[in-house]
């Protein structure tokens, strides 16, 4: 595991030599989370941190306790050793007495709110309190005016764990200056991205059989805030200059979203697409997509389109120095981004 260091504003820590810093003896997390076959960003990020661990450990050293908030069929076999159901009321009292007892030397929470049964999701602050196991927590949501409930949770979250871990600077600016979190509790690790194989992209616009004028790209779990429909406002004015520009907005709606809402903020924007006559040059690709296919997308496409309207989003995963040029709405994060000078970016402030 990552040892801690404190945030300073808006800058990088130093890193020293690749696991330099690893403990001399073998590591077992557990990670509170979701897992697959749930299909959200978490559970992504779990799997591919677990995965990295293990690689690092050069055998499977990583174990699941995974978040069942959709009736999925987990198996308790290879890396999952336990299930927490949300429906059940003491569903994480028993996962802090699972802990206790398992074979593990830590426990890694991934926290955001919605995962979590309880309003702020209370439910995690439950676990953290009753576990006697060393405990993390790695913030995936973090807003910056938050109701007073809310900082509550995170603020307790905090004094409950050994370290709590943030993806970008500002997220650890935040906890200090409004959740009233100790700095030595926080440990920035940015967020990582996976480095696909080169492909030409005329071979891979051929493959994907999209047009040979420039694409636009959006992917990811389609929600309310993601804020596309913004961009398929834009279109009109683009396609002015070029007329062959064509717009993708690749991924399933967000599970939690679907279950509250339905397909009706799809429609919404397939319905705008018709009303400013450019369905022609729209596509929804309405599917989880598998790591190897978000690859292909990015490397197919001229520009990154991430209209996101949280500015509060710690961090991002579709926005990687693997991807294209990246046009954006300005979140917090960004300022960590700018001043390791990563991939292009274009910011603005306001998503009209």
């Amino acid at each position: 595991m990552h040892s801690g260091q404190a945030v300073v504003s808006g800058t990088l820590p130093e890193t020293s030599a690749p696991h330099s810093n690893l403990p001399d003896h073998e590591v077992h997390p557990l990670f509170l989370s979701p897992y697959q076959p749930s299909q959200c960003g978490v559970a992504t990020y779990t799997r591919d941190l677990a995965d990295a661990i293990d690689r690092i450990a050069g055998r499977p050293v990583c174990a699941v306790a995974a978040i069942d908030a959709g009736g999925h069929k987990f198996t308790k076999n290879g890396r999952v050793a336990h299930v927490v159901r949300n429906e059940v009321g003491i569903a994480y009292l028993d996962a802090a007495r699972f802990a206790d007892e398992y074979r593990c030397d830590v426990v890694s929470v991934q926290y955001k709110a919605g995962l979590y049964p309880g309003r702020w999701g209370e439910a995690a602050l439950d676990f953290a309190e009753a576990c006697g196991k060393p405990v993390l927590a790695t913030l995936h949501s973090l807003r910056a005016a938050p109701e007073p409930g809310e900082r509550d949770v995170v603020r307790r979250l905090a004094a409950a764990c050994r370290r709590v871990v943030v993806m970008a600077g500002a997220s650890g600016d935040l906890l200090r200056d409004v959740y009233d979190v100790p700095q030595d509790k926080v440990a920035y690790i940015p967020y990582g991205a996976h480095q696909p194989a080169c492909c030409p992209k005329a071979w891979l616009r051929h493959r994907m059989a999209l047009p040979s004028g420039p694409v636009l790209l959006t992917f990811g779990l389609v929600g309310p805030d993601k804020g596309i429909e913004h961009a398929i406002d834009a279109l009109p004015e683009i396609l002015a200059c070029c007329p062959g520009a064509l717009y993708v907005v690749a991924g399933r709606t967000h599970p939690g979203v679907k279950a509250r809402e339905g397909e009706s903020y799809r429609r919404q924007l397939q319905a705008r697409a018709d009303r400013l006559g450019i369905t022609d040059h729209v596509i929804f690709e309405d599917r989880f997509m598998p790591l190897t296919e978000v690859f292909l997308h990015l490397k197919s496409a001229d520009v990154y389109v991430s209209p996101h309207t949280a500015r509060d989003r710690p961090a991002s995963a579709s926005l990687t120095p693997s991807g294209p040029p990246a046009l954006c709405t300005f979140r917090l994060w960004m300022e960590s981004c700018f001043s390791a000078s990563t991939s292009p970016t274009a910011a603005s402030r306001d998503t009209g």
